[in-house]
């Protein structure tokens, strides 16, 4: 990972569902016509959210409660979409904690973030999108978005089989091989380099409809 790169971490329960049907017009994913279903995930319990900021990384307990992602699902051509940015937080989260809630991260789990991955059902096999992708929005918050290499060619027997998406949350629990606890602090990176490992917390799992 790179030192100058910024934190992460994240979360996730309840969803309230309903349906839209937009034009894209983002030229640079050549979609139109995008079916795009559109939820709210009402986050809650407890997490660990590793933060950075300049040579600083540190770990905070945070509480989800009051914490909701937008979440838009786009069936494309290219690919099926999942995209998450913050809608709410409460008083006391700063834009820093809410980078560090989607910051990107894979399953593999060596570097702090949120992980997409998915699984079908009777394959104990874990599969994984694209390495996700943000953006950052005018507010310094971050859009982030995967790709599932799901096609509509594949919809019918993927129907038949079942898809469920889970979403991870992985938080610094060692540095340099040296554990680390939930309040630990590094207030400067040492000249040697660092290295990190991460836990894994699952946050959300849900079934993932298609067309």
């Amino acid at each position: 990972m790179d030192a100058n790169v910024d934190s992460m971490a994240h979360v996730g329960l309840l969803s309230t569902i309903y349906y839209t049907f937009s034009f894209d017009l983002d030229e640079a994913l050549k979609a139109s016509n995008a079916n795009t279903h559109i939820a709210e995930r009402r986050l809650s319990g407890n997490v660990v959210l590793t933060q950075e900021e300049g040579e600083k990384m540190w770990n905070t307990p945070v509480a989800l409660d009051g914490v909701v992602l937008t979440e838009s699902i786009s069936y494309r051509s290219t690919g099926v979409y999942l995209s998450y940015q913050v809608k709410e937080v409460p008083t006391d989260w700063t834009n820093q904690m809410q980078r560090a809630l989607l910051f990107p991260t894979n399953e593999k789990g060596k570097f702090e973030g949120m992980s997409v991955s998915y699984t079908l059902s009777g394959d104990e096999k874990v599969y994984e999108p694209s390495f996700p992708e943000v953006m950052v929005q005018d507010d310094g918050t971050f859009a982030y978005t995967v790709i599932l290499p799901i096609f509509p060619s594949d919809y019918d027997a993927l129907k038949a089989q079942g898809i469920t998406i889970h979403l991870t949350l992985h938080a610094v629990n060692s540095f340099n091989d040296e554990p680390v606890g939930d309040t630990w602090s590094c207030s400067s990176w040492p000249e040697e380099g660092w290295d990190t490992t991460t836990s894994y917390q699952p946050l959300i799992s849900f079934s993932l409809d298609l067309p």
